[in-house]
C-alpha cells in the first residue's frame, strides 16, 4: 500500500495585532457588546489571546463569556 503524501498546511498568515483586534471588536459589535464599554469595567487580556494564536472569533467569545461571568458575579454581591 502506497504511503500518502502529506501536504503542508495552507494556513493564512497571522494578521498583525491591530488587524486582529479590529476583527475581535467587529465580532463583539455584531453581538451588541461594545468592547470599549465592557473592557473599561472588566479588562480582558486580548494580547494573551493573540499571542496564543486564538482566532479573533474565539477571542471575542472568550471575552464575552468572561464579561458576563464578571457581571453576574457582581450582581450577586
Amino acid at each position: 500500500m502506497a504511503a500518502l503524501m502529506q501536504l503542508p498546511e495552507l494556513a493564512a498568515p497571522k494578521p498583525d495585532y491591530e488587524t486582529w483586534l479590529a476583527e475581535v471588536q467587529s465580532t463583539l459589535t455584531a453581538l451588541h457588546m461594545e468592547m470599549n464599554a465592557w473592557d473599561e469595567n472588566w479588562p480582558y487580556d486580548f494580547a494573551e489571546e493573540y499571542d496564543a494564536d486564538v482566532s479573533a472569533w474565539d477571542a471575542a467569545m472568550h471575552a464575552r463569556n468572561f464579561w458576563w461571568q464578571e457581571l453576574m458575579a457582581e450582581s450577586w454581591t
